[in-house]
């Protein structure tokens, strides 16, 4: 009945994401496909968009009915609801803001397909979605945190899970950033990490749920030793299938868990480490100063701690694997050195002298 229906959400500030997409696919028994953020086909569209283009009908049509369809899917994503369980009042809300609303701005088509500003997108959720679990979110983080560029980054994550995934911050779980983390491969995972932060923080998982989500594999069956390695996006190409095939070379005698440790001193503990400090370095004939460097920053890593009275704090404490990445460091320089003589058409040119001495990967020397 209509007199029972609600009055209605306030979208006067509503902007509507540009979540999924309408994809013209050059075939011309289906033309066009929406697609969901995720680029998967929207099966209710899918159907229907076939039986339009049985009609007698334009062959621009498909077109203008997909593009209707798109904007009124985005509606319901931005706000939580299942296709199927939308009401009359979301249709009625949807047609008003369609009649009321301002035109968006569009973005420049060399912009296109980038992710949606965070001005927009994350500031609309806020407002008409989740208010109440985004002022808890912020009443329980530093400011200054907030204000940061991570920070920053951190709330737009929250807010696009919520936007593709449904629901408020209480319905977010660990495996919507699982999802968020593999979906997004070649953007800095720094942000989703500290999204999971704040939510753990907020006890929105369950108390046996990892400190961080580094502990957490969101991948099933074992990577090749190229996938273990791109996951750090190396910039040297040439070290990068250094260290491919000299993984390729070791895993034969490894299990992969081991597999993996070694990969993570290689790629991420030494030449990530590197680039990211000496950017241009693509040699493993180091200068002194970069190696003396290197292994000052090695020596310590940051931990996030909380305080008695509920805050975070940032410590520099020592890294226990120290010796144990520097051992793994030496031990590639070694082995390339001695594989130079056994195959050099391969190994010769990147044969360096070891910057690492076998003393400084005694642990019984560390331990005094």
């Amino acid at each position: 009945m209509l007199d029972e229906q609600r009055p209605g959400r306030d979208l006067r500030g509503f902007v509507l994401p540009e979540l999924g997409q309408l994809l013209e696919t050059g075939d011309p028994w289906e033309p066009y496909r929406v697609l969901d953020p995720f680029g998967r086909p929207v099966e209710p569209t899918v159907l229907y968009l076939k039986e339009l283009m049985a009609r007698d009908s334009s062959p621009l049509t498909p077109r203008a009915y997909g593009t209707d369809l798109l904007r009124w899917f985005r509606f319901l994503w931005s706000l939580g609801i299942e296709w199927d369980r939308a009401t009359r009042e979301e249709a009625r809300d949807f047609m008003l803001w369609m009649k009321v609303a301002d035109k968006p701005v569009r973005v420049h088509w060399r912009h296109r397909g980038k992710p949606p500003s965070e001005r927009h997108l994350r500031p609309a959720l806020e407002e008409t979605r989740d208010p109440e679990g985004f002022a808890r979110l912020r009443a329980s983080v530093p400011a200054g945190t907030l204000s940061s560029v991570y920070g920053s980054s951190a709330l737009k994550t929250i807010a696009e899970i919520m936007a593709c995934q449904g629901g408020t911050i209480d319905d977010i779980v660990v495996g919507d950033l699982l999802l968020w983390h593999r979906m997004n491969p070649t953007n800095s995972n720094r942000r989703i990490q500290l999204a999971y932060a704040w939510l753990r923080d907020l006890g929105r998982f369950p108390a046996d749920a990892p400190h961080t989500l580094f502990r957490i594999s969101h991948r099933t069956g074992q990577l090749t030793p190229a996938e273990l390695v791109d996951r750090y996006r190396l910039q040297c190409r040439p070290v990068r299938d250094l260290l491919v095939d000299y993984l390729a070379h070791r895993s034969v005698g490894l299990d992969y868990t081991s597999l993996q440790s070694l990969t993570n001193s290689l790629a991420l503990r030494f030449w990530a480490d590197l680039e990211r400090h000496h950017p241009g370095v693509d040699s493993l004939r180091l200068p002194a100063e970069v190696i003396t460097d290197w292994k000052t920053r090695l020596a310590t890593k940051v931990v996030r701690k909380r305080l008695p009275d509920g805050s975070f704090r940032e410590f520099t404490e020592p890294r226990r694997n120290a010796i144990a990445i520097k051992t793994q460091v030496r031990a590639l320089y070694l082995d390339l050195a001695e594989s130079a003589v056994e195959g050099p058409g391969r190994w010769a040119a990147w044969a360096a002298p070891c910057p690492i001495s076998e003393a400084e990967c005694s642990t019984k020397k560390a331990g005094q």
